[in-house]
């Protein structure tokens, strides 16, 4: 119940969090966003662990896979929000949350865990569901969903990972050194975009990759260091939840950030999916439910846990 309602909370406050990237994606560039919001959660974890006594649980163990984890997130974090000022938020949602799917065939193609009738069943229901969400017909789909389906798949390893391996580390480590990787990628982010940037296309997506630092008003100021507190509790949330020893389980939940990012959408944007596309939504979310909950119970081989 502790990681259902933790990820419940954290899809709730991630949905809203790149919603207001998307708000800021044209006035601020992505590895700004990055830099900024992530020095300020790393600054907000580092009071919050010292006003509680916790300074000690800042430290990791495994400090190989912690790395990875962190890596992969980062990974995530860039493709996905590279992907926003060309996408609606739904549309987005629905390439990222495809990665239900991505952990069942991960689970299968590293753990040997089976993939049983019901799940290959919930992997068609997927790909219907994407066909409808996404489109792909020629010159009805824009390149960039591959960037929120390549997030999805770093995210399916990262779950993966924080459950092989970082089951015994402290959620409040995870998320500093998470935060920390991401400061790294947005500084170097922002140093690339000084050199490279009048060499890159002037497309959405490139823009936004490409934007140097920009001066802050006092609205935008207050908005970064609010990201940096959403993120600060987000990462704390999620390597919370999925520490549980059913992860899968946890996919099921993780899967309301469609509904929340939904909502949100609506209110910042006044955006509503078409019907087929609402559909598709919906299929999505019960097709990674579906693939969750059909390998809940199986047992991964320790001969092919994550080496």
């Amino acid at each position: 119940m502790k990681g259902i309602l933790s990820i419940l909370c954290a899809v709730f406050l991630l949905s809203l969090s790149d919603a207001l990237v998307k708000l800021v994606s044209d006035r601020v560039g992505l590895f700004q966003i990055l830099f900024l919001r992530s020095s300020f959660a790393m600054g907000a974890l580092v009071a919050f662990a010292v006003l509680s006594g916790r300074l000690a649980e800042l430290s990791i163990r495994a400090k190989r896979w912690v790395g990875l984890r962190s890596l992969c997130l980062c990974a995530m974090w860039v493709a996905y929000y590279a992907a926003l000022p060309a996408l609606d938020l739904p549309i987005a949602a629905a390439a990222y949350y495809t990665a239900p799917i991505w952990m069942a065939l991960g689970g299968w193609l590293c753990l040997s865990q089976r993939l049983n009738g019901a799940t290959w069943i919930a992997l068609g229901v997927g790909f219907c569901g994407a066909c409808l969400a996404l489109k792909p017909m020629p010159g009805m789909v824009s390149p960039s969903i591959v960037l929120p389906i390549l997030a999805a798949i770093a995210y399916a390893a990262a779950g993966l990972i924080t459950h092989q391996r970082c089951a015994a580390e402290r959620p409040l480590a995870m998320a500093f050194h998470l935060n920390a990787s991401l400061a790294i990628v947005g500084g170097l982010g922002l140093a690339l975009t000084s050199v490279f940037s009048s060499k890159i296309s002037a497309e959405p997506v490139h823009q936004f990759l490409r934007t140097p630092w920009q001066s802050l008003d006092a609205m935008l100021l207050a908005t970064m260091a609010g990201l940096g507190l959403l993120i600060a509790a987000i990462t704390i949330l999620v390597a919370r939840a999925y520490q549980s020893p059913r992860p899968a389980l946890i996919g099921v939940f993780d899967n309301a950030y469609l509904g929340f990012a939904g909502l949100w959408s609506f209110v910042l944007f006044g955006v509503v999916p078409d019907g087929p596309g609402l559909v598709g939504i919906v299929l999505i979310a019960c097709a990674g439910a579906g693939a969750a909950l059909s390998m809940r119970r199986q047992k991964p081989d320790p001969k092919r846990a994550i080496t």
